[in-house]
């Protein structure tokens, strides 16, 4: 039996399954290492502590996909072309864009004072989320290149290094700071930051070999592709901080500190969707080269992905109480309801992600852009005029309803202009297994037993039970070889 479990997961280097396990491991070693911190980030920070550091990811977000102009999604969009010039292609993006980036660091160090009062921050917040943004270019380009040579085991690797020292900095920074002891937080960044700005550039040079020069084919494939990319991940940044940075100006930092942490715990399916989706996007996007034969392969990558997320994010949703009791104090129990909202919210996540896809794909990231653009503006009012009224709270189901939102447009761009319907089938994605798994959730959830024993015994059946249904093809399978 163990040697089978063994040989289970020790699938060739080529498999999907393999890649993703790689994928998972790092991520749960490097994004996992956020919830490891949690339990002693929140006995050293209170609530309004976390409200700045939230404020400062938002702003360290929106300037990363400023700084960058999309540059490692054009040279890899390029490398999936397999054409015999990427060498020069990719230095002509990569020295072009890098000059760029350090022109907007230079005016960011100049105005932040003005744009620490925008946001009543501190001013060393803008400085330390400029210079990050800088320094990540070259390490987004790097491990995305290894992501688009399936190079899985060597990403994994260097994020959880990466993470591992953030990690270990900022615990360390956060501890002897007795003042502002937020800082530590940049300051933990900041160092690894710098180290692997330093060993991305020269993997870059060595094994990727980039040929620095200007050559104006490439300028213009470079900017036709990745300018529309701009306001869509700048809008994907502000779908996901939009709401804390609205909270934090009309609650308050420790709302805003509250409403993070609901969002640390729903990392957890964050981090098996990164995984899943770094593990399918070179398959994907190579299979889509021969669309019409290889149509049904896709299908069954994306909707066998989609079973082992939302079971994940049911598990989460399930048993959020005793992980929180676990990572935090008392003090920050107040998320509690925020984590299954955001658990879905996830989970549409992955599915858009699908759709934006087919439109890189095809090379029209312009309808990426415009469905993000529509669904900001929709969160942005939805939470200028429910929050006043209801709190910062309700901020999670306004986030949600923009993630519907999304998701229509993107469908129906696929549906009816590209006509690609069959690479995403909702149908099964969505009503036959999303929506059950959610009124399980809806049912499970008004289950209330005051022994902790016998609640977590009930819940432990039920997701048992579950995971059956969802996989009893794949169990059987595996049961009929195991001698």
């Amino acid at each position: 039996m163990i040697f089978k479990l063994k040989n289970f997961f020790n699938t060739t280097e080529k498999s999907i399954k393999s890649h993703s396990l790689f994928y998972l491991l790092g991520n749960i070693f490097s994004k996992g290492f956020l919830l490891i911190s949690m339990p002693f980030l929140t006995r050293m920070l209170d609530p309004s502590d976390f409200g700045v550091i939230t404020v400062f990811e938002s702003i360290y977000g929106v300037m990363t996909v400023i700084f960058s102009f999309g540059v490692a999604d054009s040279i890899t969009r390029y490398y999936y072309e397999e054409k015999n010039d990427f060498k020069i292609a990719a230095g002509t993006m990569y020295i072009v864009s890098f000059a760029l980036s350090a022109i907007f660091l230079l005016i960011v160090l100049f105005f932040r004072e003005s744009l620490a009062n925008q946001f009543s921050i501190p001013i060393i917040v803008i400085s330390y989320a400029g210079i990050l943004s800088f320094s990540d270019i070259p390490k987004t380009i790097f491990l995305q290149l290894l992501n688009a040579r399936e190079n899985s085991k060597i990403y994994s690797i260097y994020a959880t290094i990466g993470s591992f020292l953030s990690l270990s900095f900022t615990l360390l920074f956060v501890y002897l700071l007795s003042n502002n002891r937020y800082e530590g937080r940049f300051l933990g960044q900041l160092v690894p930051a710098i180290l692997f700005f330093v060993i991305a550039q020269v993997y870059i040079f060595k094994h990727f070999d980039f040929k620095f020069k200007i050559d104006t084919n490439y300028l213009k494939y470079f900017f036709n592709y990745s300018l529309p990319l701009i306001p869509y991940r700048l809008s994907g940044i502000l779908l996901t901080y939009v709401d804390s940075v609205i909270i934090a100006k009309i609650e308050g930092l420790t709302e805003t500190g509250l409403y993070s942490i609901a969002y640390r715990i729903g990392m957890g399916i964050l981090i098996l969707h990164v995984s899943i989706s770094q593990a399918l996007e070179p398959k994907i996007m190579l299979l889509m080269n021969n669309y019409d034969d290889n149509i049904k392969i896709i299908n069954d990558h994306i909707e066998q992905a989609a079973k082992y997320l939302f079971y994940f994010g049911f598990l989460i949703s399930v048993f959020a109480k005793y992980i929180l009791i676990v990572l935090v104090p008392e003090s920050y129990y107040g998320a509690l309801d925020l984590v299954p909202i955001i658990i879905l919210s996830y989970c549409l996540l992955f599915i858009f992600e699908q759709f934006t896809r087919i439109n890189r794909y095809f090379k029209k990231t312009n309808v990426n852009a415009i469905a993000m653009f529509i669904s900001v503006a929709a969160n942005i009012v939805l939470n200028l005029f429910f929050i006043p009224k209801f709190g910062y709270k309700i901020a999670a189901v306004t986030t949600l309803i923009s993630f519907i939102v999304m998701l229509s447009v993107l469908w129906y761009n696929s549906r009816f202009q590209l006509q690609v319907k069959s690479i995403v089938n909702l149908d099964k994605i969505i009503l036959k297994t999303l929506l059950p798994i959610s009124l399980l959730f809806f049912l499970t959830h008004y289950i209330k037993v005051d022994l902790i024993i016998v609640d977590i015994l009930i819940k432990s059946i039920i997701s048992l039970t579950l995971l059956y249904f969802l996989f009893k093809k794949e169990i059987r399978n595996y049961l009929n070889k195991t001698p």
